[in-house]
């Protein structure tokens, strides 16, 4: 039987916004609309967790306004158990994405009432047994170690996206069973720099009671480094890259459901390795985030290559 996975994070309505080049300061450029569509890394994560074969359910917080109570709309068209607490005083999270030709991108964010909320908020929602937990920076860090004790109550395994980058919480390391953060969060949570490697950067890691990490870098690949074993690095795919939005996420949730069917480590991070280098194929976020169908004729492309 495969394992649930919840995730807890951000939810939110994103508009997206393409523009030839990001601009400077003060200055106002023309920019074309590409859409207003609920997003936040928790929703993403959640979204690639149920196209990729994995069962979802969504622990969130939103504001008493219309993006908030389109939550439930959102989860039903995107197949995910959706699960929220509503704060009144508080606004639904909001996001700019931009988007350049080169397909760079820059989020703004503003947290609304994913920064409001608190730990007993988890007190309201019906928490599977031996789940696998999903979760990121775009919550406090009360609410994610409460997160992560209830997971360990209920025998379950705890993936961390430490995004947006910040060191990590010293009571929530221990809890963590895999750690997933691209290059430059590799950095600030070790805080390593100069002329470091993937390998030195992820024994660092270990060494705060983190068996498995996995550093995405984009062009680079994928470092996978579990405890008392050779780091492995997976190539990144030959791609033409149009948007880099939401790689991570697409990255994230298809290994989690990957671990969910009972793949290895390295199984799970070749598929998702594979999952967000399509992803990057294509424009915008909920669109560009692959179906498992999709990424398996993807894979057997990138073979023939």
């Amino acid at each position: 039987m495969r394992k649930q996975i919840v995730a807890v994070g951000l939810y939110g309505m994103s508009l997206l916004l393409n523009t030839e080049r990001f601009p400077y300061a003060g200055e106002t450029i023309s920019g074309e609309m590409l859409s207003l569509e609920p997003g936040g890394k928790g929703f993403n994560q959640a979204v690639s967790v149920a196209r990729n074969g994995g069962q979802a359910m969504f622990i969130t917080a939103v504001g008493n306004d219309i993006f908030g109570k389109q939550f439930f709309e959102m989860c039903e068209k995107y197949g995910i158990n959706g699960r929220c607490a509503y704060l009144q005083e508080s606004k639904t999270a909001a996001a700019a994405v931009l988007s350049d030709v080169w397909g760079e991108s820059r989020v703004i964010v503003a947290q609304g009432a994913c920064r409001d909320v608190t730990a007993q908020c988890l007190n309201f929602c019906d928490i599977p047994h031996q789940a696998i937990w999903l979760l990121q920076h775009e919550m406090p860090d009360e609410v994610n170690l409460a997160a992560a004790r209830v997971a360990k109550q209920t025998d379950g395994i705890v993936l961390l996206n430490p995004a947006p980058a910040r060191p990590i919480r010293k009571e929530l390391m221990p809890l963590i069973d895999y750690l997933i953060p691209n290059w430059g969060e590799a950095l600030t949570i070790t805080g390593m720099e100069g002329e470091v490697t993937p390998h030195q950067v992820a024994e660092k890691i270990h060494t705060f009671g983190i068996d498995n990490v996995l550093i995405t870098m984009g062009e680079q690949g994928v470092w996978v480094s579990q405890q008392k074993h050779l780091g492995l690095r997976i190539p990144a795919c030959k791609v033409h890259v149009e948007d880099t939005t939401g790689a991570g996420d697409t990255f994230c949730g298809a290994f989690a459901a990957c671990l969910a069917k009972g793949e290895t480590v390295e199984q799970a991070a070749r598929y998702a390795n594979c999952a967000s280098g399509l992803s990057v194929t294509r424009k915008g976020v909920m669109s560009a985030i692959p179906f498992e169908s999709e990424v398996r004729q993807f894979i057997l492309e990138q073979a023939a290559q």
